[in-house]
């Protein structure tokens, strides 16, 4: 998918801005440079790219998202609460910022050493407050506090990757459902609508097809198993989302691969699916949300995708 999401990152995004979202890309990292892990994430997810936004973040803290059931590579692309046809911009704000002496440094050198049973080599630690604000039609607010520390030449966002933004204005118009549709009309516009909670399921044993007809009945939600045939389909047909045609031939050679395509779903909710799931012993490796550009592949290109992705993680283990 990283590659995919590159080339639509390159179409929505200025070059410039893409040069200057990767954490350990800077020219000459400076130690005063503190705040620039929270720059470069807001402009990474500006950018929608996933990539510059995961490097933000400690290698073990990274690794471990990655392992976990709720990774999702085109994260960044679930934070903003809305889109419109005037590109939002994620912008930060520091409102407060201290420096931590050396016996913060070292416990937080022992917290980093109980959790992932490795040493970080941290040399400089500030805690920030940062308000990130949402520049659009209105100005949204998310304030999140964060810990940076200096390790290896570069400043690192000390902590769990941040899964979930919550600006203020996204509780109150449930735009946390909404869907970035690509209209196949005139000069390919986008506009927002309100997507219901559907769950794709592609590959699974009839025993499995029952089970999640029961998880997703709990949530209020729909469940449309995918026929091999119809691999070839976009995964914006599939959600029968407006401006997406049914593709003219059959699918000539569908995925051997099981896969789950979650639409309309809050990232709030996303967690307790997951875990449900996993009860249930219902274990798809192969789990993806529906983003504003993975709508218009193919649910065959998702799965290849995925695939390798999933190879990727698996080998890194």
């Amino acid at each position: 998918m990283k590659n995919k999401t590159r080339i639509i990152s390159a179409l929505v995004a200025l070059s410039a801005l893409l040069s200057m979202a990767s954490c350990g890309g800077e020219k000459e990292p400076s130690p005063e440079n503190y705040e620039r892990p929270v720059v470069t994430m807001a402009r990474a997810i500006t950018a929608m790219d996933s990539d510059a936004y995961f490097n933000c973040y400690t290698e073990e803290a990274k690794n471990e998202y990655f392992e976990s059931d709720d990774y999702n590579s085109d994260l960044v692309m679930t934070f903003l609460p809305s889109q419109s046809e005037n590109k939002r911009i994620l912008k930060t704000r520091t409102t407060s910022d201290k420096e931590l002496n050396q016996k913060k440094i070292d416990e937080l050198k022992e917290q980093y050493k109980d959790k992932y049973k490795k040493r970080l080599d941290i040399t400089k630690a500030r805690k920030l407050t940062v308000d990130f604000i949402l520049q659009g039609e209105k100005e949204l607010v998310e304030t999140k506090a964060f810990t940076v520390v200096w390790v290896e030449n570069r400043w690192l966002v000390f902590g769990d990757v941040v899964e979930e933004f919550e600006f203020e204005k996204s509780k109150k118009t449930n735009t946390a459902y909404a869907v970035f549709l690509f209209a196949q009309e005139v000069k390919m516009k986008a506009r927002i609508v309100t997507a219901p909670q559907l769950i794709l399921s592609y590959g699974l044993t009839d025993e499995q097809k029952l089970t999640l007809d029961n998880i997703t009945a709990e949530l209020n939600a729909d469940h449309k198993p995918v026929k091999a045939e119809n691999a070839n389909e976009k995964i914006g047909w599939l959600c029968e989302f407006k401006g997406f045609e049914k593709a003219k031939e059959p699918c000539d050679n569908p995925p051997d691969e099981q896969c789950l395509v979650f639409s309309g779903i809050d990232r709030k909710n996303i967690q307790p699916l997951l875990t449900k799931l996993k009860t249930e012993g219902l274990v798809i490796p192969l789990k993806a949300m529906v983003t504003a550009s993975n709508q218009s592949w193919t649910l065959a290109e998702l799965i290849a995708e995925l695939k390798k992705e999933h190879k990727m993680m698996t080998e890194r283990k």
